[in-house]
């Protein structure tokens, strides 16, 4: 039995016609593409108070790739690296950013006053200055620190009201 290439071209062409729908629309692109900034750098306290540029990890920048650019696993791991720059139990809740500004919300355990009047001015200015100067990243934008999403006032003595512009005055000469 001979088998021709014309009836087989005919029954596959009808296969591709049934499968059409002139009805269904066509949606081309039906999701816009979302730009993610990521966290190149952040701001590591060290034994000498200054602040030591450092890649985050993958994990965090990972994570933060999940979460459409949410920094807050990438500062929280400010926190774990420099722990005694931090009260027990603090963390970064979440983080915003728009054309103004960096939001930075942190949780209650940033307000235990007694941890920053121990540990003096020097402490509070560098663990404040290593998650502004993270946040903040290469857009140079100003920081607003928030407590469980409430505009932050003070730490120990440093005034954390209103936006906290960037310095490199703490950073570590390489």
């Amino acid at each position: 039995m001979k088998i021709t290439k014309k009836p087989l071209v005919a029954a596959f062409g009808l296969l591709i016609l049934a499968g059409c729908n002139r009805e269904t629309p066509v949606v081309e692109n039906p999701t816009p593409a979302v730009k993610v900034e990521l966290t190149k750098t952040i701001y590591i306290p060290g034994k000498d108070d200054k602040l030591h540029a450092k890649a985050p990890s993958f994990k965090a920048v990972e994570t933060q790739t999940r979460l459409m650019g949410n920094a807050a696993p990438v500062l929280q791991e400010i926190i774990q690296a420099a722990p005694q720059y931090f009260p027990k139990g603090a963390k970064v809740n979440d983080f915003k950013s728009d054309e103004e500004k960096v939001t930075i919300d942190l949780n209650k355990a940033f307000t235990q006053g007694d941890f920053w009047s121990k540990n003096g001015e020097k402490t509070t200015e560098v663990a404040v200055y290593s998650l502004v100067n993270s946040a903040s990243g290469e857009s140079k934008k100003p920081v607003e620190i928030t407590i469980e999403g409430k505009a932050g006032t003070t730490l120990g003595e440093m005034d954390i009201s209103g936006k906290i512009e960037p310095s490199t005055e703490l950073v570590a000469k390489k």
